[in-house]
């Protein structure tokens, strides 16, 4: 993930630990940097950058998948909750576009199925309606379902020129 000059490993895990820390990369001094950890320990979750925040949403904590979701300040540091996914995942991908973040895929750790579920939270910004935040509430929407299910994923945006 990256924002604002600024690489960021979010999460993971080691053997059986699962991780809440954040580190930040300044690609200019070469250097790692420990910020403030998730409120939640996740392993496999999708994030994205939106108005200047790190989205991470879903993955695992070691003993089921995540609904849950939290953002990430990097101008004051801190993390904020924001309300759940309809849908617990790990393994998802999530993507930044037109002011929203888009979470497609995953797993929920318990079927057989990979899920074809994506889901939008908009970005705010005066947008008003359905999967965005207005008045400081974060709110979810559910977009077009992918053809097939699928887990370990990645997305991308290309802009049109």
């Amino acid at each position: 993930m990256a924002l604002n000059g600024k690489l960021f490993a979010l999460g993971g895990s080691e053997s059986s630990q699962v991780h809440a820390s954040v580190e930040a990369y300044n690609m200019y001094s070469n250097t790692w940097t420990l910020v403030a950890p998730m409120t939640t320990p996740r392993r496999l979750p999708a994030a994205a950058a939106l108005a200047g925040k790190i989205i991470v949403v879903g993955g695992w904590d070691g003993t089921r998948a995540l609904s849950s979701c939290e953002a990430y300040n990097t101008e004051s540091g801190t993390w904020e909750t924001i309300p759940p996914m309809s849908h617990a995942r790990q393994g998802a991908a999530a993507v930044a576009a037109a002011s929203r973040v888009y979470v497609l895929g995953g797993w929920d750790g318990v079927s057989n199925a990979r899920s074809s579920s994506v889901e939008i939270l908009g970005g705010g910004r005066g947008e008003g309606g359905r999967g965005s935040r207005t008045g400081g509430v974060w709110e979810w929407r559910a977009g077009p379902a992918l053809s097939c299910g699928r887990f370990g994923l990645s997305a991308a945006f290309l802009p049109t020129p």
